[in-house]
């Protein structure tokens, strides 16, 4: 880069304000363009569901102004913002965490004209885009060269809270999972998982209710934040993920990071790695699940694993570690 990065002004454009690992990466990634001592503007667009006619302003005053300021960066990563990887003449990146205009196929509370017209326009953004992009894995990579974009890989982060003690100790026996919206990460899944080893107990951590009953094993926490919810991760026996579609499958490198056993389904994040190395399942098998919960009684199975997790962690992340207290 021919700017020195301290004479740039970055300005990090978040669609839905909330703590979301996409999120998360972009202000990581954002304030790694500044110097220690400078901030990135960050602009959210969306309070929850309400939009911010303030933020829409200012973006909107930056845009313009990066016309004229090249020292004027604006970084942003939601595929529903692609549109202003159209617009030339700006110093603008865009952050690819994932499969874009694949990434609400399948949704829920989306109509499925929506998501064909959705998957459209971003390829169509994706191929006729004049911004840089940025990526963080090699699935990103694959999907951005594909596409015919040139791209720079940079190394994700991984911020984790370490508490200074177990959080509570009824969660010392039970397998947690993580999920941002259950629905979309597998929640079916867990259930059949939990209703097939009845005398496992989990505890599924989001901030979002499922939408199907779960079984008696299951038990449901609501995070007030990711310190709360690192505190509990922190204070569990292992860690599953069931979801099908990721693009870095965060939580499951974050439980690695606490050093607990990560168990996870195979998928487009995961499939690179060793299946004899790491506690990986493809869908449902419950021979194969039922081993991997056999491994965790097995102390000297567990100690070559940990250390093949943590290898992994320190080779391919740059892990932010912070204390506090449970």
């Amino acid at each position: 880069m021919d700017i020195h990065k301290s004479t740039l002004k970055i300005v990090s454009i978040i669609l839905f304000n909330k703590d979301s690992g996409g999120n998360i990466q972009l202000r990581d990634y954002s304030q790694s363009l500044l110097e220690p001592h400078e901030n990135v503007i960050d602009i959210s667009l969306f309070n929850g569901a309400i939009p911010s006619p303030v933020s829409f302003l200012s973006l909107l005053w930056y845009l313009f102004n990066g016309i004229f300021n090249k020292n004027i960066r604006l970084v942003y990563s939601d595929p529903l913002l692609c549109i202003l990887d159209l617009l030339p003449g700006i110093n603008l990146t865009r952050f690819v965490q994932s499969i874009d205009n694949e990434l609400y196929n399948g949704h829920p509370r989306i109509p499925v004209s929506v998501q064909k017209v959705l998957s459209i326009f971003i390829s169509f953004c994706n191929r006729r885009g004049f911004g840089s992009i940025v990526v963080c894995s090699d699935m990103c990579a694959e999907y951005m060269s594909l596409v015919g974009r040139s791209f720079t890989f940079v190394k994700p982060s991984l911020r984790i809270t370490l508490p200074s003690e177990k959080k509570i100790n009824r969660y010392q026996n039970k397998i947690c999972s993580v999920m941002s919206n259950p629905d979309l990460k597998g929640i079916s899944l867990l259930v059949q998982i939990a209703n097939a080893f009845p005398n496992i107990s989990f505890v599924l951590i989001s901030q979002k209710t499922p939408s199907i009953n779960l079984p008696h094993n299951i038990e449901h926490f609501t995070p007030s934040d990711r310190n709360d919810m690192f505190s509990v991760v922190a204070s569990c026996a292992a860690s599953i993920s069931c979801s099908s579609k990721e693009t870095l499958g965060l939580p499951i490198y974050e439980a690695m990071a606490l050093g607990l056993p990560s168990i996870f389904r195979v998928n487009q994040a995961t499939q690179g790695l060793d299946k004899n190395l790491f506690l990986a399942f493809n869908n449902f098998d419950k021979d194969k699940i039922k081993r991997i919960f056999e491994t965790l009684l097995n102390n000297d199975s567990i100690d070559r694993l940990l250390a093949a997790q943590q290898e992994l962690i320190n080779k391919n992340f740059q892990v932010i570690l912070s204390n506090k207290s449970a």
